[in-house]
């Protein structure tokens, strides 16, 4: 009989986190927002010394990469389980967008932003083209997976 100790080294929590979040979290998008995001946050904060503009970028690519790979994975879902195509592409590119304004006002809400809703109101109009390209994208690979391999 094994002890608990070989139970917890014989699963890797970790791999079955990542595993299991993925259905959640598009890391690979996540991540390019994330630099990408992170890299605009560095050269605005670059004059107030490396460490403030680094962890401002890190900040900024956590975000982009949880909260964004977050809403593409809800765009890749809506995507391809809605019946209707024009269904499907109106709310994998509304709900995303939503969601990322929701979120985003929230936290500069709860952050004290002085103008909250400006400061949010932005990545709607970033995000409508955005979500509305990657709800395309799903939506043609869903239906037509051998042209996609």
């Amino acid at each position: 009989m094994k002890n608990l100790e070989d139970k917890v080294s014989d699963e890797n929590i970790v791999e079955k986190l990542y595993t299991w979040s993925k259905n959640y979290v598009n890391y690979k998008i996540g991540s390019i927002a994330g630099l990408i995001g992170g890299s605009v946050v560095y050269y605005i904060n670059r004059e107030h010394g490396f460490i403030p503009a680094a962890g401002a970028f890190g900040k900024q690519f956590l975000y982009n990469l949880f909260i964004g790979g977050f809403n593409v994975k809800t765009c890749e879902k809506l995507a391809t389980k809605i019946k209707s195509k024009s269904i499907a592409i109106a709310a994998s590119t509304l709900v995303p967008t939503f969601q990322a304004f929701a979120i985003t006002y929230s936290i500069h809400k709860f952050g004290g932003t002085p103008e909250a809703f400006d400061s949010s109101i932005w990545q709607v109009y970033v995000n409508i083209p955005i979500c509305f390209a990657f709800g395309l994208i799903y939506r043609k690979r869903y239906e037509n997976p051998c042209k996609n391999d």
